[in-house]
């Protein structure tokens, strides 16, 4: 700051360059490295703010979510299996504070609800019109508790998968490794169960819903 503000930059920039070429690297390709640098961060910047608040952060969202509710319906087709009433009770009124919806009294009520769930992250994920009603088609199957809750856990399975994706793309956008930090309990225990002994992520993908 002040009038000898340009003359402390050109010291700086100067002292840069030869601190680079002292290294073995010429002038020419220390201030391609700069600006590749510069580059770098702009695109870190970008990527870090589109897991935050952009389309890949809203379908973190959408994943986080649904992976909560087919937990809870997973636990409530255990009840409706065990014919445990006071647990379905206590489940279907979580569920309802969940997602703002009547509590389930009865098996097809609990399938359409779970249903619902699955299809917003379908199109959180940007589905077209026949992802979403082979899911429904999927559900619509199931013609009873077990039956339900294997297809939960596919799909319980399948959007860990998705998250899995996007957790590559994080990490090799952003450069961060704190990509856990952004889900439910719920959702971070499926994603970790989808990987191998190692502890690596898995390759990228999850399959297609007609695959389920």
């Amino acid at each position: 700051i002040g009038k000898g503000a340009a003359n402390v930059k050109a010291q700086i920039l100067n002292r840069a360059s030869e601190l680079a070429m002292g290294g073995g690297v010429g002038a020419g390709e220390a201030a391609s490295n700069i600006v590749g640098a510069k580059q770098d961060l702009a695109s870190q910047t970008q990527a870090t703010k589109a897991f935050s608040t952009g389309k890949q952060g809203q379908q973190i969202n959408a994943f986080n979510t649904a992976i909560d509710h087919l937990g809870t319906m997973d636990k409530l087709t255990d009840a409706l299996q065990n014919g445990d009433v006071k647990a379905f009770n206590l489940l279907g009124n979580t569920i309802a504070k969940q997602t703002g919806q009547p509590a389930p009294t009865n098996f097809d009520a609990a399938k359409q609800i779970v249903t619902a769930e699955v299809i917003k992250a379908v199109v959180a994920n940007g589905g077209v019109v026949k992802e979403r009603q082979e899911a429904e088609s999927n559900f619509a199957g199931a013609n009873s508790p077990a039956q339900l809750k294997g297809i939960i856990n596919t799909y319980k399975q399948y959007l860990g998968g998705q998250l899995n994706s996007l957790n590559l793309q994080y990490e090799n956008t952003t450069g961060r490794k704190d990509f856990s930090k952004k889900l439910t309990p719920e959702a971070k225990s499926t994603l970790e169960r989808l990987r191998p002994s190692g502890g690596n992520a898995p390759a990228a993908g999850g399959g297609n819903w007609k695959d389920l």
